[in-house]
């Protein structure tokens, strides 16, 4: 018989020896004038210091519980690439940008989160997006993973840090040599001063939120949809860099560029007055791009956008 058995039969007997005292209780209450019973109150209490003895001593014979203790402070592994991480939670604002068709269905707007670089900034080629685009980000020094897809150069404000350009259009040797030419600025922290290159935006992007917003077909399974994400500048370019082909396409009355992508997804990228707006067309829409982008409607400007009805079987 183990010990957890014995201590279970304990309680047991100790339960039945307590009812017993109590039943005695009210008895000698209802008999408040009858004498007590010395022998029935001596054998309980004999009853009861034995069996307390019995658990004492089989409580004793039980290893103790082990204690929980902090675990040991372990070195600090080195530090990872300071890449772009992306977080996401809901919102109840509407976004300002909403796109109208009738069988793509607006799911609950959602908060994302990107960062952990320093700073990024953009530049266009005067003669237009197909002809170059470049793009910056500031890293610690070391910590860009693959120089074999971008020009890494020593900050010439700040030797602990790195820039990394990245490009579209342009060779890598054609990258390097512009991105030479990129220095300290009095306004911005480094400007391109060549008359080719036209500046987009910048800013911080340790932490960027964007509101962001699905639109799908009403069937889960469906590849049909539509992403808008609103917010400050930071990485809006970089997801163009691997486009097939860029080209200039208004979007109600702004300007914006529109990259076909390899898998057939398309990426418009336009700037509304400060606001910076990314819009992402599944490759199973492609046939149906430009009437998604004319479906795009401001919510602050009168002029409606031109809904998209649904397609017919």
């Amino acid at each position: 018989m183990n010990d957890d058995v014995v201590i279970e039969r304990l309680r047991n007997a100790l339960d039945e020896v307590t009812a017993e005292v109590g039943d005695g209780v009210i008895a000698l209450r209802s008999r408040a004038r009858q004498r007590r019973n010395p022998v029935l109150l001596a054998g309980s209490a004999v009853a009861c210091v034995a069996l307390l003895g019995a658990a004492v001593w089989v409580l004793s014979r039980r290893d103790p519980e082990p204690v929980a203790t902090a675990p040991e402070p372990t070195a600090a592994g080195p530090t990872a690439p300071a890449l772009p991480t992306t977080t996401a939670a809901a919102i109840a604002e509407p976004l300002r940008f909403a796109l109208i068709a009738a069988d793509l269905v607006a799911q609950t707007p959602t908060t994302v989160y990107e960062g952990n670089v320093e700073w990024t900034a953009a530049w266009v080629r005067a003669s237009g997006a197909a002809d170059g685009l470049l793009t910056l980000k500031v890293y610690p020094a070391g910590a860009w993973p693959d120089p074999s897809v971008a020009s890494v150069t020593p900050d010439p404000t700040d030797p602990s840090r790195e820039l990394v350009f990245q490009s579209f259009g342009i060779t890598a040797e054609q990258r390097s040599v512009i991105a030479a030419e990129v220095v300290a600025g009095s306004g911005l922290p480094y400007v391109l001063p060549n008359s080719d290159w036209v500046y987009l935006g910048s800013g911080d992007a340790s932490r960027v939120a964007a509101a962001s917003q699905v639109y799908m077909a009403d069937d889960d399974s469906s590849p049909r949809v539509v992403r808008l994400q609103e917010g400050s500048f930071s990485f809006q370019f970089d997801e163009l860099l691997t486009a097939t082909t860029i080209t200039a396409v208004p979007i109600g009355r702004f300007d914006g560029w529109r990259a076909v992508q390899a898998d057939g997804s398309t990426r418009v990228v336009w700037d509304a007055d400060g606001l910076w707006v990314t819009m992402t067309i599944s490759p199973a829409l492609a046939d149906r791009t430009d009437g998604l982008i004319a479906a795009v409607v401001d919510r602050q400007q009168t002029s409606p956008a031109t809904p998209v009805p649904a397609p017919q079987p």
